[in-house]
């Protein structure tokens, strides 16, 4: 009963399996992102000492990400979103892998670094709230948004917490190293999601595209 009153309250059973996998997907993206992603420019200061290093890498990141939605919404008249959110995935796999190969020599190459993790985000949130359309109807569409809000607000105040102590307890570049390497994890996870995504037929539609632009434009 107790089971079964959890997936009531949740609105397990009125979302469908494919946006199950959407939802874990996308969660494993958020616990990756959230887990290590802000602490990628305090490690960058920690070894270059100087705030001109957070500069440069924001400015690379931020244009870069403007630059690639742009380019994934060309890609989408022939790439599906499900594709997208793949290459998405893959760009931040590269970058935090890079981060775990170069270590402190990652001060070289962060502007690399940051324009794959911007390219990233641009290709992921492109195809998210198109697929999130795609794969919501009236019937579950409040539940299946319920339901990612309720867990993102949870893994986003947690997250940076179980990160934060790492750090502390692991003092130096080790500390980094063992963050980086889990987000790379749930990075990796999150691309298993994505291939299991089935298609949906109207996932390269006018009308998804016209209201990913809505949402991305007031997420900004």
């Amino acid at each position: 009963k107790i089971r079964n009153g959890l997936r009531f309250a949740l609105g397990l059973e009125r979302m469908t399996n494919e946006l199950k996998v959407f939802s874990s997907m996308y969660l494993a993206f958020l616990v990756a992102t959230t887990f290590a992603g802000i602490f990628i420019n305090v490690f960058l200061f920690n070894v270059s000492g100087t705030m001109s290093t957070l500069a440069v890498y924001y400015l690379c990141y931020y244009i870069s990400e403007g630059v690639s939605v742009y380019i994934a919404v060309k890609l989408s008249h022939r790439v599906n979103m499900s594709g997208l959110t793949v290459i998405g995935l893959v760009l931040h796999v590269i970058a935090y892998g890079l981060l775990l190969i170069t270590r402190e020599g990652a001060i070289h190459i962060y502007p690399i670094i940051a324009i794959l993790c911007g390219c990233g985000g641009g290709f992921f949130w492109m195809s998210y709230y198109a697929l999130l359309q795609a794969y919501t109807d009236e019937s579950n569409r409040q539940y299946g948004v319920t339901f990612i809000a309720m867990f993102s607000s949870a893994i986003s105040l947690v997250a940076p917490l179980i990160s934060g102590t790492i750090l502390v307890s692991v003092m130096g570049i080790a500390g980094y190293v063992v963050v980086f390497a889990v987000a790379l994890v749930f990075f990796l996870i999150s691309i298993v999601f994505a291939l299991r995504m089935k298609i949906p037929e109207s996932s390269t539609g006018k009308k998804e595209m016209l209201m990913t632009m809505r949402s991305m434009w007031k997420k900004k």
